[in-house]
């Protein structure tokens, strides 16, 4: 007799250390894996963190998905998975860090122009990132369902302040959306615009940008994520502090 490794019930329903091939019921068994499968997918952050606690996570009561430690060889589900987490992640920390790297530059550029066109490039590095990272999560994470964002939102919301409250996803949209005009509005105005708006509006954006951030790297997180995000908001909050004493607009240089 030929026994299927353990892991899943014949019915698809429970564990079990190993049954007879010839005892499985293939129409109920296939129907509990896709079911199994869909929950993975739209509830993967809920597991996430049990994988970390325990090596391997067990999805309901049918799914277990064993590590690679274990299993040797990534299924191509997994390996899906792991490609779409790391663009997710690898985009947004590539936008902070060129807003970051930005605020730095402006920071100590005191008008000149070369210093200033180095800033557009690396706010616009960051505006682009921003939109393939908002693609990359719409794609792997929530399969362009605003539906699963906003219930995601809710509940890490809810996770960090008690609130299931959703919002915070569309006043990311807005945060995405002022920074595209934001920089399209430098392209366009030409190199020396910026500097030429008006102070409060630069401090209001910018503080609102930092807030953002701030959230996202410190509020919302736990661990070693947390504390360089702390040192990237201490960062940007004394570059800026530093542009608001020398002022927008000394005497612009060519050098």
């Amino acid at each position: 007799m030929v026994w299927i490794a353990r892991g899943i019930c014949s019915d698809g329903t429970r564990l079990c250390s190993g049954f007879p091939r010839d005892g499985i019921s293939f129409p109920v068994f296939s129907a509990a894996v896709h079911r199994k499968l869909h929950r993975i997918f739209y509830w993967r952050h809920s597991v996430r963190s049990y994988w970390r606690q325990h090596g391997d996570v067990a999805l309901g009561r049918g799914v277990r998905l064993v590590p690679r430690s274990r299993n040797g060889r990534r299924t191509a589900f997994r390996a899906t998975m792991d490609h779409g987490e790391f663009l997710t992640r690898a985009t947004i920390w590539t936008t902070i860090v060129a807003y970051a790297v930005g605020s730095i530059l402006f920071a100590r550029s005191q008008g000149r122009m070369r210093w200033d066109s180095a800033v557009r490039v690396t706010w616009t590095i960051a505006v682009l990132f921003l939109i393939a990272h908002f693609i990359c999560a719409y794609q792997f994470f929530h399969h362009w369902s605003q539906a699963s964002a906003l219930r995601d939102t809710a509940r890490q919301t809810e996770a960090v302040i008690g609130l299931n409250w959703s919002g915070g996803l569309f006043i990311n949209y807005a945060f995405l959306v002022l920074w595209i005009a934001d920089v399209a509005w430098w392209w366009l105005g030409g190199l020396t615009s910026y500097r030429a708006r008006p102070w409060q509006v630069i401090a209001a954006w910018h503080g609102f940008i930092i807030f953002i951030l701030f959230n996202a790297m410190i509020v919302f997180k736990q661990g070693a994520v947390r504390w360089v995000g702390l040192v990237i908001c201490v960062v940007l909050l004394l570059s800026w502090a530093r542009i608001a004493r020398q002022g927008l607009a000394p005497e612009v240089q060519a050098g």
